[in-house]
């Protein structure tokens, strides 16, 4: 089995700016938490986008509905706080 996860953003791949207070994106944390909790399940991981949910478009919740329905696992994640 195999699982394709789809990185959109939220909460848990935002990062603290010590010095001014804001939280912003850099990069995934999936993988290190794929890691941490010693998941044994092959994955496909495809970042989609880097965004906080209040900024979401319609053209891109289209865009995660396209790639949900052109991927070839019929096991998907949609790593998101809120869609």
């Amino acid at each position: 089995m195999r699982v394709c996860i789809f990185i959109t953003g939220g909460t848990f791949d935002k990062e603290y700016n010590e010095l001014n207070g804001e939280l912003f994106f850099k990069d995934t944390h999936i993988e290190e938490l794929l890691k941490l909790g010693r998941c044994r399940i092959e994955t496909t991981i495809e970042k989609l986008m880097l965004i906080d949910s209040l900024e979401m478009t319609d053209a891109q919740r289209s865009n995660i509905v396209t790639r949900c329905r052109d991927c070839a696992e019929n096991k998907i994640v949609i790593a998101y706080s809120k869609i």
